[in-house]
């Protein structure tokens, strides 16, 4: 869109233009090359909150408390957002360490991985940063496969997977945002850690999902099935108007063993697919 276009939607919708350093709930909306910069504001409320405290001046009980319920939560909110580098999540480790000890240089007699081990196992229980982002970014990449009718799914479906699923997808496009990037690196350990649950069979595919109770993986096809390719979800290896098993479409296309496994599976006469 040309300069004058813009000034012109401006002046009718009375709104201004959107410039790289805007943010929303302290998020910055566009993210540049160079994500640190982008993200500085995180390290720069950490120094706002140091600034006013003194470390020197406090018990090791009170700054517990602080690092744990201020220091620990200050990048919430990016966090579940985006992939946070892992320069900045040490430099804010280095920040909370350092004001747990109350200096800046010197011997730190324990290490800070050691404070982050839960209470019950003798640490301190520190959150680990890097594990907190990725646990916020897997729950954002559970809701994509599990509420795909919100708006903002429907946009990122529409732009990264028009015609396929989220769980389906192979490899990233080289010219994808740095939001989805951070989404995808959730959807990855979900694909790893989940399983179909098959009720009406409609939303599973059968060589591409993990859906056979006792299989780590996706079934593979019996060496020398030329017929596999005429079956693709799950409700293809049911008897017509039945969820009822097909034994003979199941023997012809996997091996005993997955034949068993399958058959053991009982299909309630209702409900839909879903993942757990």
């Amino acid at each position: 869109m040309s300069p004058d276009n813009k000034t012109t939607l401006d002046n009718v919708l009375r709104m201004t233009e959107m410039k790289d350093s805007d943010k929303y709930l302290g998020v910055t909306l566009l993210m540049g090359r160079d994500k640190t910069k982008a993200l500085k504001p995180i390290l720069q409320s950490f120094g706002s909150r140091l600034k006013n405290w003194k470390g020197k001046t406090m018990n090791h009980s009170a700054r517990t408390t602080m690092v744990k319920h201020v220091l620990n939560t200050l990048p919430s909110h990016q966090m579940g957002s985006f992939r946070i580098p892992k320069t900045m999540i040490s430099q804010m480790e280095t920040l909370q360490r350092q004001f747990w000890w109350g200096k800046e240089k010197g011997i730190f007699f324990i290490g800070w991985n050691k404070l982050m081990i839960r209470k019950a196992l003798g640490g301190l229980g520190f959150r680990n940063l890097e594990h907190f982002n990725t646990a916020l970014l897997d729950k954002v990449a559970w809701r994509t496969c599990n509420d795909e009718d919100y708006l903002c799914f429907t946009i990122l479906k529409a732009k990264y997977a028009k015609n396929d699923n989220f769980l389906h997808l192979e490899k990233l496009q080289d010219d994808c945002s740095w939001l989805w990037r951070s989404i995808y690196s959730g959807l990855e350990i979900i694909k790893q850690h989940t399983i179909w649950v098959v009720r009406c069979g409609t939303k599973i595919s059968i060589w591409l999902d993990c859906w056979v109770i006792g299989l780590n993986s996706p079934p593979v096809p019996i060496v020398g099935s030329s017929s596999y390719n005429n079956f693709n979800l799950a409700c293809d290896l049911y008897l017509p108007g039945t969820r009822e098993w097909n034994i003979n479409t199941i023997n012809t296309l996997f091996s005993q063993d997955v034949v068993n496994l399958i058959l053991n599976m009982q299909i309630p006469n209702s409900g839909e697919d879903f993942i757990i």
